[in-house]
């Protein structure tokens, strides 16, 4: 076994198991993490047949830092973001069998590693949100590219209000490609390690997978709700459908928005809508350039961390009190390119970054 702090590699032979290990801080990825996961994966794809990634503890990840984040200088905030979309990118391309096994806690950026991957397994603790929203951010890690290409509008959905989705249910909209009952996983990494190839991998996980007690879950009856409401062309109309569907979950939907910024509603709602016209790494590249220019430009980040996570008294005094009030120009300054050395830069274009 390889140790690092934060990291840990343990190695069965031709198999890597990459460990997200910072339990005290719920996996949160912080600068040194993002740094040795891409070196460890990069490595792991010419070293090794198979390779896992999973959580410490009964966490995969509460996401980035973010209180980092903020603090960051531009220069810091480019060089850690570029780490996480080099993952994504990686992992997307990756020549071996990658394995996540979410199990526990998903947020945020630690999609970066789970939904790149061609096995994403979820277990019944499973949890995934993208809760950007809540501090006035916008959706990241790859969301404009994996969210937008879900059914039913569920990418928009999940990115707007950040509401959580369950294990099985992440396999039914395609979040997930398998579900294991997570007492199974130690069996099925065991096996894993005598694996080969993609067959072999597949073989092991289809034997392991299980049904629901229940073959219908909730979502079963919101999906065609969420699909109605949710496939507005614009936020305004989204909200729309939701006052004019009526029902209970609709009205808890609009409660759930209007606590969230409105512009960070209105720029993750354009980043995710188009994301579906873009190629993995142009979808990218433009979530670079939203990360450079919140901080450079001003937004609600600050406040939102402030009043969600340092002070907690849940108000943050967002820049706008609606979305009517933000304008499609508001929006704009947030997709404007961004000076080169801020740019996002792949591997073949770029010797020596790290």
């Amino acid at each position: 076994m390889s140790t690092s702090k934060l990291i840990k590699l343990f190695e069965y032979g031709k198999t890597g198991v990459i460990q997200l290990n910072r339990p005290a801080a719920l996996n949160a990825i912080n600068g040194e993490m993002w740094k040795t996961m891409y070196q460890l994966m990069s490595k792991a794809e010419h070293q090794k047949d198979v390779v896992i990634v999973k959580g410490s503890g009964k966490v995969f990840s509460a996401g980035g830092d973010i209180k980092e984040l903020i603090s960051n200088s531009p220069e810091k905030t480019h060089f850690v973001y570029s780490l996480g979309c080099r993952s994504y990118d990686l992992i997307a391309n990756y020549k071996k069998p990658f394995v996540v096994f979410v199990d526990g806690l998903l947020m945020g950026g630690g999609a970066f590693y789970a939904m790149p991957a061609k096995y994403r397994i979820a277990t019944e603790r499973t949890v995934f949100s993208m809760p950007e929203t809540i501090i006035g951010y916008f959706n990241d890690a790859g969301s404009s590219y994996f969210l937008s290409r879900l059914d039913n509008h569920f990418g928009v959905y999940m990115g707007l209000t950040g509401n959580q989705v369950k294990g099985f249910d992440m396999k039914k909209v395609g979040l997930a490609t398998h579900f294991i009952e997570s007492h199974k996983l130690d069996e099925v990494e065991k096996s894993l390690t005598k694996c080969k190839t993609h067959e072999d991998v597949e073989k092991v996980l289809v034997a392991s997978s299980s049904n629901p007690p229940s073959s219908t879950t909730e979502l079963d009856d919101l999906l065609p709700k969420i699909n109605k409401c949710f496939g507005g062309a614009t936020l305004e109309e989204i909200y729309t459908n939701l006052e004019e569907e009526g029902s209970e979950w609709a009205q808890k939907t609009l409660n759930i928005l209007a606590l969230r910024s409105p512009t960070g509603l209105k720029v993750s709602h354009r980043s995710i809508t188009t994301g579906k016209n873009f190629s993995l790494r142009d979808c990218l590249k433009r979530e670079m350039r939203l990360t450079i220019n919140h901080n450079f430009q001003e937004s609600d980040v600050k406040e939102g961390v402030r009043a969600i996570l340092v002070d907690k008294d849940m108000k943050p005094n967002w820049l706008h009190k609606t979305i009517y009030e933000v304008t499609d120009e508001d929006v704009d300054q947030y997709f404007q390119p961004t000076p080169e050395k801020y740019e996002l830069y792949f591997e073949e274009n770029v010797k020596n970054r790290l």
